[in-house]
């Protein structure tokens, strides 16, 4: 067995993807208090000050969707996953104003030669959700009960 000053890159196959997660506890909660750094939200929304009536709307779209769920649009953008029903019903329902704000957020953070990728992606997320909603039964009253 090696040292592991012989680990590295190469340790691995060709094909070998690397990946990293987090969770809530670092997206959650007040910026710099209890462990919790800024998170792209916080510094979106301090590097925007320029721009009041944006900041406030952007802040109201996201009071309406849940952390999870914007976390799971992200990964439909970046990482090409599918968002769930539950968390299209969510985006759906923050309306495509907001929607679209979003999509100017994600593409200030990304670098130039994806800035494409990212709008065209978004609006595959949108249109997703927005089928995913339109085909799902009306909720009848009782559904909801315990």
């Amino acid at each position: 067995m090696g040292s592991i000053d012989d680990f590295s890159r190469y340790s691995f196959p060709d094909d070998f993807v690397f990946g990293t997660s987090s969770s809530a506890y670092q997206y959650e909660g007040e910026t710099n208090k209890h462990g919790r750094g800024p998170a792209i939200w916080d510094t979106f929304t301090e590097e925007h000050t320029e721009n009041p009536e944006l900041s406030q709307h952007l802040e109201e779209c996201h009071t309406k969707v849940t952390k999870r769920c914007a976390i799971e649009i992200s990964n439909g953008i970046y990482n090409n996953n599918t968002p769930s029903e539950y968390c299209c019903q969510k985006h759906i329902t923050t309306g495509k104003a907001c929607h679209d704000d979003f999509i100017k957020l994600f593409i200030s953070k990304v670098p130039k030669e994806k800035v494409t990728f990212v709008a065209a992606k978004g609006d595959q997320i949108w249109n997703h959700c927005a089928a995913i909603v339109a085909s799902a039964p009306a909720a009848s009253p009782l559904s909801i009960l315990p």
